[in-house]
């Protein structure tokens, strides 16, 4: 969609050009582009995700993405495709990006239930990496117990114990858990 909106707007208003038949294919393009920017292979291994911080990688995806457009030139519009519809381009391609992917985790966010992650860990590694996701704004997860590591662990904390570590498959489905994060203490 922000490709398209990027060459709609770019090519007819800024030049008396037309969009070409191999626009569509250009179109297109973008969505290789970003896979190779490892830009939908990151979002689920990430707690705490924000547009904000995948700024760079979209910058550098647009450049690559209107280098490229603006080389395939004459194939892609019918006239010139000059400096000044590449910088606009570009331009257009980032803001429509960065908006687009805001605006889609904003409603994942208002839509997607909180992910319920399970800690495993001593008490101590499991409060200090519990208070970081209470303290991460925008994070939407609910931290439902800890397992500890070893079987000889009885220290506590606020978190509720699950059970043993042997029993890590019955837990996580008693508890629909969805992530399981690992905080090794001193000693594990």
């Amino acid at each position: 969609i922000a490709a398209t909106l990027a060459f709609v707007i770019t090519i007819p208003v800024l030049g008396e050009d037309t969009l070409g038949l191999w626009t569509i294919a250009a179109v297109l393009t973008i969505v290789p582009v970003c896979k190779l920017a490892g830009l939908y292979d990151r979002d689920e291994h990430r707690l705490h995700k924000t547009t904000l911080d995948e700024a760079p990688a979209l910058l550098r995806v647009a450049a690559l993405y209107t280098l490229l457009a603006f080389l395939a030139g004459g194939a892609i519009v019918d006239g010139t495709f000059g400096r000044t519809q590449a910088a606009v381009l570009w331009a257009l391609l980032c803001c429509s990006m960065l908006a687009g992917r805001w605006l889609a985790r904003s409603l994942a966010g208002a839509i997607v239930p909180k992910e319920r992650c399970v800690i495993i860990s001593n008490a101590e590694a499991a409060h200090w990496l519990s208070t970081k996701i209470v303290r991460c704004n925008g994070a939407r997860i609910e931290v439902v117990g800890r397992v500890p590591i070893r079987p000889d662990d009885t220290s506590v904390n606020e978190l509720p114990l699950l059970g043993s570590f042997e029993r890590m498959e019955q837990l996580l489905a008693l508890h629909k858990v969805d992530r399981a994060l690992i905080a090794p203490g001193s000693g594990d």
